[in-house]
Parts: structure tokens; C-alpha cells; sequence
């Protein structure tokens, strides 16, 4: 298997962490798969915020459609939380994946607005941005696009501002 980020040889260990045979590597220090979030029929101020991304996203994605805008997810890749570590089809995923357009580091997000398009990233309180997300950051802002952080409701509702 190549490593995402700089394409050497890496290796899954026992307890599912992707370890990379370069030595600048950032996946060095392990990169474990995120759990498919449970769903949940809750309205979005019922959902606490301190738990996963995921559970903001869908904070996030309520709010904005209860306010008549359009929210597209770009989170394809949390599907391989339902694939072991040596499943085969786990490889196939992720090569569909990027022949379907998927890029590493794309936000999460992108909103959809009259007049307006703008690329959502959603972060815990201290979550920070991995190095492809910032080149991602980059390439959206020279295109003249709005790009965003937003690590609570109070964040979107500001931008939004309501």
C-alpha cells in the first residue's frame, strides 16, 4: 500500500494505525480511520458540539437547510470506517474515490448560496488543519472562492450572520 500523503510504501499496524516508510512523513505518528457516527432523528441544538466532527457536520447541515441553503458533503471517505484494515475492498474504495474526483484535503463542505460559494471546513475547538487542507485552502482562495473555518454553530450562525 502507498501512503496518501507523500505516495512511499506504508504499512497498517495491529491496531489499524497507517505507518509510513519515509521518515518526513506527517502519517508517521499513525493516522487511525474515524468511526461512522451514529445517526440520530434529534433536532441539531439536541447533538452536543464537543463530540466528533461529524456531529458538528450535522449541526451544521441542519441549520443551513433549515435557512434555505444548500450544504453538499464532500465526505466520501468516512465509508472506510465499514472496511477492515486488510479488507481488499477497502483499496478498491479508495481508488474509486480518487478516479471519482476525490482530492485530499478537501473541505467538507461546500456551500451554495445566491451569489455565493463557499468551501466549509468543519474542526473540533483545537482541531488544526492537515497540510493538504491548507494547499486545499489555497488553490479555492487564488480561485476567488470563500474558504471558512468553522469549529461551532455560533461560527456558522456568524457567517451567516443570524
Amino acid at each position: 500500500m502507498l501512503c496518501p500523503i507523500c505516495k512511499s510504501k506504508a504499512t497498517f499496524t495491529k491496531q489499524g494505525r497507517l505507518l509510513c516508510s519515509s521518515s518526513v512523513c506527517e502519517t508517521n505518528t499513525g493516522v487511525k480511520p474515524q468511526k461512522q457516527p451514529k445517526s440520530t432523528s434529534k433536532p441539531f441544538k439536541a447533538i452536543k458540539t464537543k463530540g466528533s466532527e461529524h456531529s458538528l457536520q450535522y449541526q451544521v447541515i441542519e441549520l443551513l437547510r433549515a435557512n434555505g441553503i444548500m450544504a453538499i458533503s464532500t465526505d466520501v471517505m468516512s465509508g472506510l470506517a465499514y472496511f477492515s484494515q486488510t479488507d481488499h475492498r477497502r483499496f478498491a474504495f479508495i481508488n474509486h474515490h480518487k478516479k471519482m474526483g476525490y482530492i485530499v484535503g478537501q473541505s467538507d463542505l461546500i456551500v451554495v448560496m445566491p451569489d455565493t460559494i463557499a468551501f466549509a471546513e468543519l474542526k473540533k475547538d483545537k482541531g488544526k488543519q492537515s497540510i493538504e487542507q491548507i494547499a486545499f485552502q489555497k488553490i479555492v482562495e487564488k480561485l476567488g472562492y470563500e474558504y471558512t473555518i468553522w469549529r461551532s454553530l455560533d461560527d456558522v450562525k456568524d457567517w451567516l450572520d443570524i
